[in-house]
């Protein structure tokens, strides 16, 4: 999970957020949402702490908790204008909004703790009855920084902090070393979202005098998002009736760990490549590679087919290179920084020569875990630290308030192979997302969108693609499996997207700006997406539709557009985990 993404879900105030979207009738009409409007009241003579005050009293949903209703604010924001993440856009933009802003407290029953609630409800005019609750990211479930997307699509949308602030890794451990608050992780995995989910899903129908039956409940998120939106249709499959939940950072102990792996690849050949190295061979890659799916666009839409080999650029130079302070902008790529280049791409391999887990698929951005500073000192490239990696050893296993610096010299393949099994052991019930047997979601008439960075910079694609197929083998393992699957859960891979976002280095590529809007068309109108909208309002995509799986993209001769399925996509795009012992 990229810094940049951990940073959006640390806000400095749950109420202060900006993103984008179209007029929230604009978007209804666009869904073909034929939804009853509420207007039974304006939204200035709702929207008090005292009328607020009354409805919370009266709470019942979750026995657990108090609701402190003293700690309750509220006021109305007007002319406001959603705008998305340029980066990584979500929804689409809205002007003139106008919603109540609400914060308040609850605290559990059997806890010393506080809980902070934030929700935004639209105004009753433009409401569509629909509740919506964004995901976290980093290591924490604070979604407030996509807050606007409710409101863009004529929700009422919510947050919470879990009950522990901004990232869990800073209040995980309590004073002593050695001792997990496990509550602060049982929120983290699974609690937080669904109890504000709950609480805020309480406060819609009472808000806007509307029954249960009414409101429809969705999801979106990304990255630890992404994992909080599998969690909820895998162990509260009663929460939601449409979930995006992208990129997601299941299967946590080992992802977390995987992440280390470029560190471990150059501290094995002892060569740290400078990021000038890395963006030029992977220009090269994207050079060699992107007219294999039939389009040259400067996009990598069939990564399975890349058999790049860095050793084609040695020898190539780079000048004028933006790099770190004091480090040559210039230089020449040596045989070492192409064998770290093919071993990172190549994987984590065990000494039977099994592999343990997956590695980034080429054309990815290497130097977002790739870490290398400068030492002015010796003039020379060596090793920084991996963020997510050193965040799960200090926290889960050496149980440390002190942050360690780590020597990757010192980790064997082998070694990280054990770190994560004992993690599954010791965490497993707490943070997997892996259950695959949905079968309690699709009853219920739940329909999820899963998409996946093809290229994303921090957490791997095969393993969306793994998740997808083990949910088909233990659901549908009959020959219309996928046909089955997909009447309710349908997967995506992105060409050329990044964690989350659009690739810098592949701007052209599409992304799934309108998802969330397909998914309120399958649950509102029985539309299904036999392929994801590709396009943005920046217009920067020079592809406009994103392939189902187990469908990839090809263009002719002619430049005509399909997706295709040759009947092998899982065996061509997901390496085999021989190294597990176990069906994982």
């Amino acid at each position: 999970m990229s810094p940049l993404i951990a940073q959006a879900a640390v806000v400095a105030a749950l109420a202060s957020v900006v993103a984008a979207s179209p007029t929230p009738r604009d978007v209804a009409a666009d869904a073909g949402a034929t939804q009853h409007l509420v207007s039974r009241d304006t939204l200035s003579g709702l929207c008090t702490t005292s009328h607020l005050s009354s409805l919370v009293s009266a709470f019942n949903d979750i026995s657990t908790v108090t609701y402190h209703t003293s700690s309750i604010t509220a006021n109305v924001v007007s002319n406001h204008t959603t705008a998305a993440n340029a980066g990584g856009p979500m929804w689409r933009t809205v002007t003139g909004v106008e919603f109540c802003n609400v914060t308040l407290t609850m605290s559990h029953d059997n806890l010393n703790d506080t809980v902070l609630l934030n929700y935004w409800l639209p105004d009753p005019s433009s409401y569509q009855n629909r509740w919506l609750t964004l995901g976290g990211g980093g290591w924490s479930v604070d979604g407030s920084g996509s807050l606007d997307a409710g409101p863009a699509y004529g929700a009422a949308s919510g947050a919470t902090d879990g009950g522990f602030g901004g990232q869990l890794s800073a209040t995980l451990l309590s004073k002593v070393n050695g001792t997990i608050e496990w509550s602060r992780l049982e929120s983290f995995a699974y609690q937080a979202i669904h109890e504000m989910t709950v609480t805020g899903k309480e406060l819609a129908r009472e808000f806007y005098n509307i029954t249960a039956d009414q409101l429809k409940s969705y999801y979106l998120g990304c990255s630890e998002g992404g994992r909080e939106g599998h969690m909820s249709t895998q162990r509260f499959p009663d929460d939601f009736d449409g979930v995006v939940a992208a990129a997601p950072a299941f299967y946590f102990p080992v992802h977390q760990l995987a992440q280390g792996w470029p560190n471990i690849a150059m501290a094995q050949h002892s060569h740290w490549p400078s990021t000038c190295a890395f963006q030029t061979i992977q220009k090269d890659l994207i050079a060699e590679c992107d007219p294999l799916d039939g389009l040259k666009d400067g996009v990598i839409s069939r990564s399975d087919l890349c058999k790049f080999d860095a050793s084609s650029s040695v020898g190539k130079t780079f000048t004028n290179c933006s790099s770190t302070a004091g480090a040559p902008t210039s230089g020449t790529i040596s045989q070492a920084d192409a064998d770290v280049y093919n071993a990172i791409h190549h994987g984590a391999f065990d000494s039977n020569g099994d592999q343990i887990f997956w590695t980034y698929r080429n054309g990815t951005t290497l130097t977002v875990e790739a870490s290398v500073k400068w030492d002015n000192d010796t003039q020379s490239w060596g090793p920084d630290q991996s963020h997510f990696f050193n965040t799960y050893y200090q926290n889960l296993v050496l149980k440390n308030t002190v942050a360690p610096t780590l020597n990757y010299s010192d980790f064997t393949v082998d070694q990280v192979y054990d770190l994560m099994l004992q993690g599954i052991q010791d965490y497993g019930s707490w943070t997997e997302t892996t259950w695959p047997d949905l079968s309690q979601f699709q009853t219920r008439g739940g329909k999820l969108v899963h998409w996946h960075g093809e290229q994303d910079t921090n957490l791997y694609p095969e393993a969306s693609a793994h998740f997808y197929e083990k949910v088909k083998k233990a659901m549908f393992p009959g020959s219309g499996g996928y046909d089955q699957l997909q009447e309710f859960y349908r997967f995506f891979l992105v060409p050329g997207a990044a964690h989350c976002s659009i690739s810098s280095v592949e701007p052209n590529g599409p992304f799934p700006q309108n998802a969330l809007q397909q998914v309120i068309a399958w649950v509102e109108n029985g539309t299904a997406p036999d392929h994801l909208d590709g396009t943005t309002e920046s217009g920067s995509s020079t592809q406009s539709q994103i392939c189902m799986w187990p469908t990839r993209p090809s263009w002719d001769s002619d430049g005509n557009f399909c997706c295709v399925d040759d009947g092998h996509t899982p065996e061509e795009f997901i390496h085999p985990l021989n190294g597990w012992k176990v069906d994982y």
